[in-house]
């Protein structure tokens, strides 16, 4: 069981309590003065710090013009100067440009494309004088601006349009002069005369080749018979693989010009020694051919890779002059849209014109305000007389 306080705790008690209350009762004065000097001072204080007023307006933003950067366009040194020289007659207590900076009276805040604007004021006709000069000064900026920027665009624009136009027209000259220049159909033509001639050239290797075979087989049939005269059928053998021979080949024609092709008498020695210059001048038609053949390659090869040239060439400028005109095409549509967009163009458009608020946004509280520091003034005073008393 907690024991009962003795009647000496209590006596000590009642001492302590005493005590403070002496020291309450000795320097009550100052209590009283600290007091009324904390009411005092809070009371003429609160009278003096002016009744703000706050109005605010909405713009809708329409142009082309970043909604990042309206904030610092709104409250740039030009917007705010021009804004000043609106407000005529001047709004109380703002007296100078500066001064209209140093009370902040102004914020903006964007939203999307919705733009609010505060402005504070020492009266309530003055907030909205000012939250309105500020709407229309802003508008006007950022249409400008807007407008500015088309402008520039259009002009730079017009500067691409020239040089694309002219770029177009040198393609489209470069291509004619070398269409008129063009060498395609008469290479073409070289191209394939060579390869008829190859082609025939062929045809008659061919034809001489086969010549050749039967004409070695007509000669062992008479080399058998050497010593004996030959006959009709023979004279009408050799002279049939002559007139083949000769027949439709140019080579062979060549290599038995100024020659005695023919034999006389019935001497079978005569007809086997034409059929060895036969043979032979076969052979060398055909090495004729060989060497023609093997010299119409590299001409065909070459004018292979000039027509493929002039080719490459034709495409070359073909693409060069597409794109030229693809190019000025995009530019000139990007121009009369920029143009039909400045005859369309949106604007920064205001809700409504803000009114006159009806209350301030701090009311004053003098007596209020004094009371409370009545009571913090006690607290001081209190504690001042413990601590000169106890210190």
């Amino acid at each position: 069981m907690a024991e009962k306080p003795t009647t000496t705790d209590r006596d000590n008690t009642v001492v302590n309590l005493q005590e403070y209350v002496n020291v309450l009762r000795k320097w009550w004065w100052l209590i009283t003065v600290i007091t009324i000097i904390t009411a005092v001072a809070a009371y003429t204080i609160s009278a003096k710090i002016p009744v703000q007023y706050e109005a605010n307006s909405v713009l809708l933003d329409n142009t082309n013009i970043a909604s990042s950067i309206i904030p610092s366009i709104a409250t740039s040194s030009s917007v705010l100067q021009t804004l000043f020289s609106a407000l005529d007659p001047k709004p109380v207590s703002i007296d100078s440009y500066d001064t209209l900076l140093k009370a902040n009276l102004v914020s903006v805040h964007v939203v999307s494309r919705s733009i609010t604007l505060t402005a504070r004021g020492y009266t309530a006709k003055d907030a909205a004088r000012i939250v309105n000069a500020w709407t229309n000064v802003l508008a006007k900026t950022v249409d400008a601006k807007d407008h500015a920027e088309k402008e520039a665009k259009i002009t730079a624009l017009q500067a691409q349009i020239k040089q694309a136009k002219a770029t177009l027209t040198k393609t489209e000259a470069d291509l004619d002069t070398f269409q008129g220049n063009n060498q395609t159909a008469s290479l073409g033509n070289k191209l394939n005369a060579l390869k008829r001639s190859q082609a025939d050239y062929l045809t008659q290797q061919r034809s001489l080749t086969l010549i050749l075979k039967d004409t070695n087989l007509l000669y062992k049939q008479l080399s058998r018979r050497r010593t004996g005269n030959a006959s009709v059928g023979d004279d009408l053998a050799v002279l049939s693989l002559f007139m083949r021979a000769m027949k439709g080949n140019s080579a062979y024609q060549t290599q038995v010009t100024n020659k005695t092709p023919l034999f006389s008498g019935n001497n079978m020695e005569d007809r086997i020694k034409f059929l060895e210059n036969m043979r032979q001048d076969i052979q060398d038609s055909l090495k004729a051919f060989d060497d023609t053949a093997a010299a119409l390659n590299p001409q065909i090869l070459s004018i292979q890779k000039e027509i493929q040239t002039e080719q490459n060439t034709q495409e070359k400028l073909t693409q060069a002059k597409k794109l030229a005109f693809t190019n000025y095409n995009n530019l000139v549509s990007q121009e009369t849209k920029l143009q039909n967009n400045m005859k369309t163009a949106g604007h920064m458009v205001s809700v409504g014109q803000a009114t006159p608020p009806l209350k301030p946004i701090k009311s004053k509280h003098p007596f209020v305000n004094a009371e409370l520091a009545a009571v913090l003034g006690i607290l001081l005073g209190v504690g001042c007389a413990f601590v000169i008393e106890w210190w």
